[in-house]
């Protein structure tokens, strides 16, 4: 606009789905900035080494790099929901580090009693078929999605099936070759204390299941409690921050124009 007294502000449906992109990247980054230290730092206590910890963080990102290409393709034809690279990220992060944990977990259990080969054929023979069945069942659950007459709903149902099979070929794959590569990463089973503690905890779990079960269940009361004061709404433009120039100004035209219709103007140009 040329240089005038008034103050101009840009709002609309392609400005508003533009800022819930660009809030929608900043609370992303931000989430990941926050969770992958936490879950770096758990995989370092269980695997008690940095590179057996690495390897789910580094199956996850692969996951989620090779759907991520495929997305940019298929937004080239088909309706993206500005939220899908977020429901992408957080299943390929959730089923990355869960199936990498299966299989090294499973690994070093069977790396304890023989040689590299045989624990190698063993942990893909028994976690990869673990592995396959729960990814099966994941991305089974997600394509019932496609059966929705909503676009955005059926290409997030699409990439976040897509997301858990590239995984689950990650896990029995890739993982099992980092395995054969660098078993000497892997041998460590843990310390003296670690090795006296599990023990005893499998004893106390056998005698008292119903205590054992008791115990489980208010922890997971404990960490489902933040969530039951959630507000589950449609997304809107209120939940845009207030700082956003779309909110404002759709909110001034409410305001100051209630009975006035915001219907749009077409404007033909001749190139």
């Amino acid at each position: 606009l040329a240089p005038t007294m008034l103050q101009a502000t840009i709002t609309g449906a392609p400005v508003v789905g533009e800022d819930f992109r660009i809030v929608g990247h900043n609370d992303l980054v931000r989430a990941e900035l926050i969770s992958l230290p936490i879950t770096l730092g758990l995989l370092l206590i269980i695997f008690h080494g940095f590179m057996p910890a690495l390897i789910p963080v580094i199956l996850a990102a692969g996951s989620m790099i090779i759907t991520l290409a495929v997305m940019s393709v298929v937004g080239r034809y088909a309706t993206l929901n500005v939220f899908t690279v977020i429901a992408i990220t957080m299943l390929g992060l959730a089923v990355g580090i869960d199936y990498a944990l299966i299989m090294v977990s499973r690994y070093r259990e069977e790396l304890a009693g023989h040689p590299p080969e045989e624990a190698l054929a063993s942990t893909v023979a028994t976690a990869g078929k673990t592995v396959i069945t729960a990814g099966s069942t994941v991305a089974i659950g997600l394509s019932g999605l496609l059966f929705f007459d909503v676009p955005a709903a059926t290409t997030t149902a699409l990439l976040g099936a897509l997301v858990v099979v590239v995984t689950v070929l990650l896990s029995i794959v890739a993982v099992p070759a980092a395995l054969a590569l660098w078993p000497q990463w892997f041998g460590r089973t843990g310390s003296r204390r670690r090795g006296r503690l599990l023990p005893h905890i499998e004893e106390w779990r056998e005698h008292h299941p119903v205590s054992t079960v008791a115990i489980c269940l208010a922890v997971l009361a404990l960490l489902t409690a933040p969530v039951m004061g959630i507000n589950l709404v449609s997304p809107s433009i209120d939940n845009l921050p207030d700082t956003a120039e779309s909110r404002q100004a759709a909110t001034a035209i409410q305001q100051q124009f209630p009975l006035a219709s915001t219907s749009p103007i077409e404007i033909v140009i001749q190139p």
